[in-house]
């Protein structure tokens, strides 16, 4: 997503200006690098598509001046829902307070609420959507029992009980409302 919105394809140079730079006589100067796109990867999940980008670590480094430090470790566990277990009981055995701990959940919280938003959504507007079929399926049972009035007092005329004809009213509702 990132190199469609860049307009960028496999080997193309992209200008990549980091914020971390040197203080000139103006104020800072933020420093600037070349990179070649070597590959482009689609994960399938539009803000990682749209903020992640891989570069080799020690030139990462060397960019951001950051020396023999890392910003961050992502680790993998085999069965996701244990994340958030797992997470608890690596804060302690990590050791330190100025590390971040976060699981996936965590990490994605928008999206996962954006989620819940939209499934509530869905729900309200097809419950509306049926029930609005339900009325009109209501009306037009009760605008033919209307009309069939002569029909039903011959039917009733020749013997007919109650139930079959409330049966019959109720199997054709039963069709309406499938179709």
């Amino acid at each position: 997503e990132l190199a469609r919105s860049l307009r960028l394809f496999v080997g193309d140079d992209v200008d990549v200006i980091s914020p971390f730079g040197e203080l000139g006589p103006t104020g800072p100067l933020p420093k600037a690098r070349r990179f070649r796109v070597a590959g482009i990867f689609y994960s399938g999940m539009y803000e990682y598509d749209m903020k992640h980008v891989y570069v080799v670590l020690p030139v990462a480094q060397s960019f951001l001046r950051t020396g023999d430090a890392i910003s961050g470790i992502e680790a993998r566990v085999a069965n996701v829902t244990e994340s958030a277990r797992v997470a608890r009981r690596l804060r302690p055995a990590l050791g330190r307070d100025d590390l971040r701990v976060a699981d996936w959940r965590l990490r994605n919280r928008s999206l996962f609420g954006a989620l819940a938003l939209e499934k509530l959504v869905m729900f309200v507007t097809l419950g509306i959507t049926v029930l609005i079929a339900g009325f009109c399926v209501f009306a037009t049972l009760t605008l033919m029992v209307h009309e069939k009035r002569r029909e039903v007092g011959i039917l009733k005329a020749m013997g007919t009980s109650d139930a079959s004809v409330i049966q019959v009213f109720l199997s054709e509702g039963l069709l309406i409302g499938l179709l």
